[in-house]
């Protein structure tokens, strides 16, 4: 079981990262799960609800602009932490292809935090290692970045971020 080699479903995509150096030897990247925080209110429960209408209608347009504020205040937290930005131009559970404003070369580590969404915001983190130049120009090469350490929600996060954006292709596809 130790040798087994996991394969991952992967995507061309326009995906933010945010990017710091780290050491080889680092633990894993900060969490930005939230146990519970994307459950919110079932909508259609509220609506059943012994409340009157307009009221239900309040609550969940209340917490549709709360996720938006949060993601902007998170989003500013996130900047500040990472200083180094990036593009991911394809993805999969197992790691990146990434443009980044910062030097990179082949073994460096990076702390990554990929924005799979923006409203409302969910991040995935990872500690990645650059394998090699991918391709681009050499102002603005493309790096390819393997994952060496991710915990399980955000591995889980990003291969289902690839199978939605897949079957949205899908669905695009076969019914224009």
């Amino acid at each position: 079981m130790g040798d087994e080699k996991r394969t991952f479903s992967r995507i061309e995509t326009t995906v933010k990262a945010y990017l710091k150096h780290v050491a080889a030897d680092a633990g894993f990247p900060t969490g930005f799960d939230c146990p519970g925080c994307g459950a919110g209110p079932d909508t259609e429960e509220l609506k059943r609800s012994s409340l009157p209408q307009a009221v239900s209608d309040f609550l969940i347009e209340l917490n549709r602009k709360m996720d938006i504020l949060i993601s902007f205040s998170s989003r500013k937290v996130i900047q500040e932490d990472y200083p180094v930005q990036g593009v991911v131009s394809e993805i999969s559970g197992a790691g990146v292809l990434l443009r980044s404003d910062s030097v990179l070369k082949p073994g460096d580590h990076l702390e990554m935090v990929l924005i799979l969404s923006a409203f409302p915001l969910t991040p995935a983190s990872a500690i990645g290692r650059v394998v090699r130049r991918e391709g681009g120009t050499e102002k603005d090469p493309v790096w390819a970045v393997e994952f060496v350490r991710i915990r399980d929600t955000d591995q889980e996060q990003i291969v289902q971020f690839v199978f939605k954006e897949q079957r949205a292709r899908i669905r695009e596809q076969k019914w224009g």
